[in-house]
């Protein structure tokens, strides 16, 4: 958004180790038994996760720029981001590298 590289890191750093933290509390609260009987409970904690991840995205951007406009490009660009990065990736694992599958499930596909 700015183009330096100082604001970059001023917005990543604090936002990925604050990321790491809220994640794995995330993860202990879904291995909760109450929340593993809800319906879909991979879409919810997919969805669960995404809004997390954007709120703290934007929260950190704007505790760095001090600007809510700012705040929301960086959280939805980020967003649009994560989503084709992720995508590509599971693309790459899936027909490419081939982890974690056995010889059988190799020949299906």
């Amino acid at each position: 958004m700015t183009g330096e590289l100082k604001n970059a890191f001023a917005v990543g750093l604090p936002d990925a180790l604050f990321k790491l933290f809220v994640y794995y509390l995330h993860e202990r609260l879904w291995l909760s038994v109450a929340l593993q009987i809800l319906p879909r409970p991979l879409l919810m904690k997919s969805l669960s996760w995404k809004t997390i991840a954007i709120v703290m995205t934007m929260s950190v951007a704007y505790v760095v720029t001090g600007s809510v406009d700012m705040a929301m490009k960086l959280g939805w660009v980020d967003f649009l981001l994560k989503m084709l990065t992720f995508y590509l990736h599971e693309q790459l694992w899936h027909r490419v590298i081939h982890f974690g599958k056995t010889m059988e499930q190799l020949k299906e596909t």
